[in-house]
Protein backbone atom coordinates (compact mmCIF):
# COMPACT_ATOMS: atom_id res chain seq x y z
CA UNK A 1 0.00 0.00 0.00
CA UNK A 2 2.78 2.65 0.41
CA UNK A 3 3.87 1.73 -2.52
CA UNK A 4 0.93 2.39 -4.23
CA UNK A 5 -0.24 5.47 -2.93
CA UNK A 6 2.58 7.87 -3.52
CA UNK A 7 1.61 7.66 -7.30
CA UNK A 8 -2.02 8.69 -6.67
CA UNK A 9 -1.37 12.27 -5.26
CA UNK A 10 0.52 14.86 -6.13
CA UNK A 11 3.60 15.77 -3.85
CA UNK A 12 2.08 18.40 -2.11
CA UNK A 13 -1.37 16.75 -1.17
CA UNK A 14 1.02 13.82 0.31
CA UNK A 15 3.24 16.39 2.23
CA UNK A 16 0.12 18.27 3.83
CA UNK A 17 -2.02 15.40 4.91
CA UNK A 18 1.04 13.69 6.65
CA UNK A 19 2.02 17.12 8.51
CA UNK A 20 -1.89 17.26 9.21
CA UNK A 21 -2.52 13.57 10.66
CA UNK A 22 1.29 14.25 12.62
CA UNK A 23 0.56 17.66 14.39
CA UNK A 24 -3.78 16.75 14.73
CA UNK A 25 -2.52 13.76 16.77
CA UNK A 26 0.19 16.35 19.08
CA UNK A 27 -2.50 18.51 19.45
CA UNK A 28 -4.54 15.96 20.35
CA UNK A 29 -2.67 14.54 23.13
CA UNK A 30 -1.82 17.64 24.58
CA UNK A 31 -5.43 18.54 25.43
CA UNK A 32 -6.28 15.19 26.91
CA UNK A 33 -3.10 15.33 29.05
CA UNK A 34 -4.42 18.52 30.00
CA UNK A 35 -8.08 17.44 30.52
CA UNK A 36 -7.18 14.45 32.30
CA UNK A 37 -4.69 16.92 34.96
CA UNK A 38 -7.65 19.57 35.49
CA UNK A 39 -9.74 16.64 36.05
CA UNK A 40 -7.25 15.02 38.49
CA UNK A 41 -7.03 18.32 39.76
CA UNK A 42 -10.82 19.01 40.20
CA UNK A 43 -12.02 15.58 41.43
CA UNK A 44 -9.08 15.42 44.19
CA UNK A 45 -7.54 12.36 42.76
CA UNK A 46 -6.09 10.06 40.04
CA UNK A 47 -8.87 7.60 41.25
CA UNK A 48 -12.16 8.74 40.16
CA UNK A 49 -10.39 10.95 37.38
CA UNK A 50 -8.97 7.49 35.73
CA UNK A 51 -12.59 5.99 36.13
CA UNK A 52 -13.95 8.30 34.05
CA UNK A 53 -11.89 8.93 31.57
CA UNK A 54 -12.06 4.85 31.20
CA UNK A 55 -16.04 5.00 31.78
CA UNK A 56 -16.58 7.66 28.67
CA UNK A 57 -13.42 6.30 26.87
CA UNK A 58 -15.39 2.85 26.58
CA UNK A 59 -18.76 4.75 26.22
CA UNK A 60 -16.97 6.50 22.70
CA UNK A 61 -15.79 2.82 21.58
CA UNK A 62 -19.40 1.67 22.01
CA UNK A 63 -21.49 4.28 20.46
CA UNK A 64 -18.59 4.19 17.50
CA UNK A 65 -19.37 0.44 16.96
CA UNK A 66 -22.80 0.66 17.23
CA UNK A 67 -23.16 3.32 14.74
CA UNK A 68 -20.32 2.88 12.44
CA UNK A 69 -20.09 -0.97 12.36
CA UNK A 70 -21.98 -2.89 9.59
CA UNK A 71 -24.26 -5.64 10.44
CA UNK A 72 -22.84 -8.77 9.61
CA UNK A 73 -25.38 -11.18 10.89
CA UNK A 74 -26.41 -13.73 8.62
CA UNK A 75 -23.84 -12.44 6.19
CA UNK A 76 -20.98 -15.48 5.29
CA UNK A 77 -17.37 -15.12 6.15
CA UNK A 78 -14.94 -12.94 3.60
CA UNK A 79 -12.51 -15.62 1.78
Amino acid sequence: MPIYMPELFPTSGRATAISTVFNSARIAGALVTLGTGMLISLLGGITAAATIVGVVMYAIAIATVWFVGPETKGQPLPR
